[in-house]
């Protein structure tokens, strides 16, 4: 297995275990997408979690983006 293929599995397991954990507030965030303090925390736990930039979305029931690039 290559070093991208590496980094690209880790970064996957990372994010699942993140979807996994933080699954109340981001179902939450789903339900009232105009919870703005709701919207800060999940922002301030992805910058812990995922020092490096990267593009996370979140999209509701009828696909609206429900957090844009972080």
């Amino acid at each position: 297995m290559s070093s991208i293929e590496n980094f690209l599995n880790a970064r996957s397991r990372l994010i699942k275990t993140f979807a996994s954990e933080k699954s109340d507030q981001l179902f939450a965030l789903s339900q009232d997408p105009s919870n703005d303090e709701l919207r800060e925390q999940i922002h301030a736990s992805l910058k812990r979690w995922f020092a490096e930039r990267f593009t996370f979305t979140l999209a509701d029931h009828k696909g609206t983006d429900l957090i844009r690039d972080l």
